[in-house]
């Protein structure tokens, strides 16, 4: 947990608009040394559908061309329009909107009223990345932990983002 203070019960409390708004800020200690700081909780709201044109586009293209692959090689179009559904399906995470929201108990990620709530000592590695940030539960390095992670663009909330990570997040846990 970043910090001692923590309301009994409770988390971040959401209203319904989540874009970009911070509490007020209250003085608490850091999980890294007995310095104080200031810990305001951080929320804002992705949607790649509206946010990341170049995704939607890279989405579609391979549900395409696995449409026509699928086509091509059975000949139905039964099976071509499975293909195209289970790709969407698959990529089900850039058509949704999503309410992200850092606070010292962790990250909230909300998606369809479903609350994920990932506490910072479930983190064993994150990765920083050019648009936003990997959480991974796992510390290994090989190419299918990522499997198991959440990737979190920070849109325009970059610098705030990363010194939560910083005030959070051991040192050794931040790549």
């Amino acid at each position: 947990m970043c910090s001692g203070i923590v309301p009994r019960g409770g988390g971040v409390a959401y209203n319904g608009d989540m874009s970009s708004t911070t509490q007020q800020p209250a003085s608490t200690p850091s999980s890294h040394g007995s310095d104080r700081v200031a810990s305001t909780a951080l929320r804002w709201r992705v949607w790649p559908i509206r946010d990341d044109r170049g995704a939607v586009v890279l989405i579609a293209t391979a549900a395409l061309a696995g449409a026509l692959l699928a086509q091509w090689t059975t000949g139905s179009v039964w099976v071509a329009l499975l293909v195209v559904g289970l790709l969407v399906l698959s990529a089900w995470r850039a058509f949704l909107p999503a309410d992200i929201a850092f606070d010292a108990r962790g990250i909230d990620y909300r998606v369809l009223g479903r609350r994920r709530r990932i506490p910072w000592h479930a983190i064993a590695r994150c990765e920083v990345l050019d648009r936003g940030i990997v959480l991974l539960p796992a510390d290994d390095s090989g190419p299918l932990d990522y499997l198991g992670g959440l990737y979190l663009p920070w849109r325009d909330h970059r610098d705030e983002v990363l010194a939560w990570l910083t005030r959070c997040l051991p040192p050794e846990r931040l790549h």
